[in-house]
C-alpha cells in the first residue's frame, strides 16, 4: 500500500514538473511570437517612414526642378522695346512699370536655354495657319502700349528707321541683336556686330538687304572688303504677315518661322518697294549664332538721301545663365 501510494505521489511530481515545464515552453513560445510582432511592427513603421522621407525628398526635388525650369522660361526677345524705349509710368501708383509685357514663352524652355533651335513641326509659312490662336482675328484693333522711344530713330508704335547707302540721316548697315543701325564708318569698328546692309540699287530701281560678306558683290559704292570681319548672315522671306509677325509671341513660332522659310541666300533682291514684307533672317557661325524676323511696315523714298525703311525685330531669346532675363553672351562665342 505504502508502495502504492509513493508511486502515485512520485507519478504526481512527474505530472506537474511536466506542466511546469509545458508552460515555460508555452511562454518562451508566446514571448517569441510577440517579439517577432513587435519587430514586424518596428519594421513596418521604419518602411513608412523611409518612404515618407523619400516622398518628402522627391517632392523638394521636384520643386527644385520647378523652380530651374521657371528661371529658364524666357520671353521673346524685342531688341526695339528692350533697349530703346524708356519705361512707362503706372498712372495709379505712379512706379515704373516695363515698356512692353511680352507673354512668356513655355514651350521651347530646350530651345532657350541652350541656344539651339527647336521646331514643333508647325508651318507658320504655309497657307492656312493664319487661323491659329497665336493670330487673333481682331489684330486690326490691337495696338500695344511700348513706352517712350529714346530719339528720333526710333518710333512710337515700336518701328525703327534704317536707311540705305544714300541716306543723310539713318545708317544702312543694322546690328539685329541690339537693334542698331550705323552709318558704313561706324559699322567699319564693329563688324562683327553688323548682320544685314540695306542698299538701294539702280538708282532705287531696285532694293536688297545684303550680308557683310555678299555686299561687295553688289557694290553700289559700298565697300566692305577692308573690314576685319564680315558675317555671313542669311535672309529669306517668309508667308507672315504684319499681323501675324505683331502677334507672334513664342521662341517655338519664331523659330519655326525661321526654319521654315525657303530660297535663303547671302542677299535678298526685289525690283518694287518692301512694304509688309517679313524676313527671317539667321546667322550660324563658329563665333556667332542668332535667329530672328526682321519685318518692314513701310518704305519711304527710292535712290535719293530720304529713302529708309521703318522696320521691327523679334529674335529667340536665350537664357544660358538661368536667371530669367536674354543673355546676350549666348549668341556669340569666343
Amino acid at each position: 500500500m505504502k508502495k502504492l501510494l509513493l508511486l502515485c505521489l512520485l507519478g504526481w511530481c512527474c505530472a506537474a514538473n511536466a506542466q511546469e515545464e509545458g508552460n515555460k515552453k508555452n511562454g518562451v513560445a508566446k514571448a517569441v511570437e510577440k517579439t517577432k510582432k513587435i519587430n514586424q511592427k518596428t519594421k513596418e513603421i521604419n518602411d513608412a517612414s523611409n518612404e515618407a522621407a523619400g516622398q518628402a525628398a522627391e517632392a523638394a526635388e521636384n520643386v527644385k526642378t520647378t523652380v530651374s525650369n521657371v528661371k529658364k522660361i524666357v520671353k521673346i526677345f524685342e531688341p526695339i522695346i528692350n533697349f530703346h524705349f524708356k519705361k512707362k509710368k503706372n498712372k495709379n501708383n505712379g512706379t515704373s512699370i516695363p515698356a512692353n509685357d511680352s507673354p512668356v514663352d513655355t514651350d521651347n524652355t530646350a530651345a532657350a536655354s541652350n541656344n539651339e533651335p527647336q521646331s514643333t513641326g508647325t508651318d507658320y509659312n504655309q497657307p492656312g495657319t493664319n487661323s491659329t490662336n497665336e493670330y487673333p482675328a481682331n489684330t486690326a484693333t490691337y495696338q500695344p502700349e511700348y513706352g517712350i522711344p529714346e530719339n528720333e530713330n526710333y518710333n512710337p508704335d515700336g518701328t525703327m528707321n534704317m536707311g540705305h547707302q544714300n541716306n543723310g540721316q539713318y545708317g544702312n548697315c543694322l546690328n539685329l541683336l541690339e537693334a542698331k543701325v550705323m552709318g558704313m564708318g561706324e559699322a567699319e569698328e564693329v563688324p562683327g556686330k553688323i548682320d544685314l546692309i540695306f542698299l538701294s540699287q539702280y538708282g532705287g530701281l531696285g532694293y536688297s538687304f545684303a550680308s557683310p560678306y555678299e555686299a561687295p558683290t553688289i557694290n553700289e559704292g559700298v565697300s566692305v572688303k577692308s573690314w576685319r570681319e564680315r558675317n555671313e548672315t542669311e535672309i529669306a522671306e517668309t508667308k507672315l504677315t504684319i499681323a501675324q509677325f505683331e502677334k507672334l509671341t513664342s521662341n517655338t513660332s519664331l523659330v519655326n518661322a525661321v526654319k521654315n522659310a525657303r530660297g535663303y541666300a547671302a542677299s535678298f533682291f526685289t525690283p518694287n518697294k518692301m512694304d509688309g514684307r517679313v524676313f527671317a533672317v539667321k546667322v550660324q557661325q563658329d563665333n556667332k549664332e542668332l535667329y530672328a524676323l526682321l519685318a518692314v511696315y513701310k518704305q519711304f523714298g527710292t535712290g535719293g538721301s530720304n529713302g529708309y525703311l521703318q522696320i521691327k525685330i523679334k529674335v529667340q531669346g536665350v537664357d544660358k545663365n538661368g536667371d530669367g532675363n536674354i543673355d546676350l553672351n549666348a549668341y556669340t562665342r569666343q
